[in-house]
């Protein structure tokens, strides 16, 4: 399938909860296949801790194909764990799993010590 610029762009803008729930107000159609194509591309990321309500939302509907998790997010490995499951629940077991990035770059920098091994 050949997606126009305009139409990959329309489809990220219908990611944001106030596009959708405008569309709802006025009666304008969202196209849900152009949804989910444009949320399989993106992954979100808050500076809450474990899962923000709003990403768990939009991971329910196929708005996002994951998460990016740092430090801010979680403290130890049952936060992770906990994180994680949550993804999972939201995301369900008939929909392809979800993506789960982590803000780990390494060397010097080692926001998920010692959760995640130093990278060298």
């Amino acid at each position: 399938m050949t997606l126009s610029r305009r139409a990959f762009l329309a489809a990220l803008a219908a990611t944001s909860n106030a596009t959708v729930a405008h569309a709802q107000r006025t009666a304008a159609p969202v196209d849900e296949a152009l949804f989910a194509l444009a949320g399989s591309c993106i992954l979100g990321g808050s500076r809450e801790r474990m899962l923000h309500p709003t990403l768990a939302s939009m991971l329910g509907r196929g708005a996002l194909a994951g998460i990016i998790v740092g430090s801010e997010n979680v403290r130890n490995l049952t936060e992770l764990r906990a994180t994680l499951d949550a993804v999972r629940a939201r995301v369900g077991s008939a929909a392809p799993p979800a993506l789960v990035a982590a803000d780990q770059e390494g060397g010097s920098v080692s926001h998920l010590s010692p959760m995640l091994p130093r990278m060298p």
